[in-house]
């Protein structure tokens, strides 16, 4: 054969691998890491939405474990089908009679989750899985997500269509464990210090295709005046801080970011606070409190004062993406730096942000 018929036969080749290997990239499971609002369609395409319910018991005794059950509906060409499972708490297993072809495997904030291991194949006009879900030991409301997706098996993404279908279940009995103090309060606390001038906080997220790239960070530069002590003693004192997010949906704000520095402690051998002469410094390299990296506590006059925040990797707790965008932004976003000391420093980003899309937030204050 000559060389160039090699060469293109080679080419060929590793094209057809390259583009087998893209289109099956999630052809053995697949974890919400990978979601974004829209499912299993962020990858698949041009199909026809088939019917997707998710059936079991909708009141359970706290600690029971329970079978639950995901069908898929067979359209046109596409008979067979994958699917993922996640739940607001509990713990979701393999189980059930309906169970081969599924696994289990780690999701959103360390949670199990339900998906293949393979495309099953329909039978009776459905592609069915099941699985099992263990309630949690405390009364409340779980609920449980599925996606279903139904794809022809013509080894591409094109020709297939998900859908979601959601349950809710009841939680009844079991201990009466107080519900924790939330972290960040329900709405932005009152007069926190602000930059003296606009556009000099900045606010950056970075949703990565891979959770260990994420990243935030968070500028408070140009801040109002702000004493050594309004810091407190996080080196060897009691004093934590908490980095709390408000997004406004129709000017009203709601929590949906939370961080927090503990006090003390030590990260990767080392002590995570650390005093500086006009300041204070917490590193954690290890990303163990939230994903949180860096939290840099400067002192100064009006003017002077800083604070930079900077965060990353799978620990980060994200917003759920509204629309096309993480976050609405309607007609604000509030970032606020709070200390356990009753302590706050605060920048606000109007709408429109420079960008707001599913990949990114980028603002400067107002």
């Amino acid at each position: 054969m000559r060389n160039v018929d090699r060469l293109l036969l080679i080419g060929l080749f590793i094209a057809a691998f390259a583009v087998a290997t893209q289109a099956h990239a999630f052809s053995t499971g697949i974890s919400s890491n990978s979601f974004d609002s829209t499912g299993c369609n962020k990858c698949h395409f041009g199909g026809m939405a088939p019917t997707v319910t998710l059936t079991g018991p909708t009141t359970v005794a706290a600690s029971s474990t329970n079978t639950y059950t995901l069908q898929i509906s067979v359209v046109g060409t596409q008979t067979e089908g994958g699917l993922n499972v996640a739940a607001t708490d509990g713990t979701l297993a393999v189980g059930g009679s309906a169970a081969a072809g599924t696994q289990s495997i780690t999701g959103k904030n360390g949670l199990k989750e339900i998906t293949h291991s393979g495309a099953k194949m329909a039978l009776g006009g459905f592609m069915t899985f099941s699985f099992q879900w263990t309630a949690p030991s405390a009364a409340g409301s779980v609920t449980l997500t599925g996606w279903g997706n139904a794809v022809n098996g013509n080894f591409n993404r094109s020709g297939d269509l998900g859908a979601m279908a959601t349950l809710a279940v009841t939680v009844t009995g079991g201990s009466n464990t107080p519900t924790p103090t939330p972290v960040c309060q329900p709405t932005p606390l009152p007069s926190c210090r602000k930059p003296v001038a606009a556009g000099k906080s900045t606010f950056v997220v970075n949703n990565n295709k891979t959770d260990s790239k994420d990243t935030l960070s968070w500028n408070w530069t140009k801040g109002a005046e702000t004493l050594l002590t309004d810091f407190g003693n996080p080196v060897n004192g009691t004093t934590s801080y908490h980095l709390c997010v408000y997004d406004e949906s129709a000017g009203v704000p709601a929590a949906t970011m939370a961080m927090t520095a503990p006090p003390g402690g030590s990260c990767a051998g080392k002590p995570c606070w650390t005093a500086k002469k006009t300041g204070f410094l917490y590193k954690d390299k290890t990303l163990s409190n939230d994903g949180l990296m860096q939290l840099q506590l400067t002192a100064g006059a009006a003017g002077k004062a800083k604070i930079v925040v900077k965060g990353k990797g799978e620990g980060l707790p994200l917003p759920v993406p509204v629309g096309s965008a993480l976050f609405a932004q309607d007609t604000a976003l509030i970032v606020q730096l709070v200390n356990s000391d009753g302590m706050c420093w605060e920048a606000d980003f109007s709408a429109p942000a420079k960008k707001n899309d599913l990949k990114q937030f980028n603002d400067k204050s107002d």
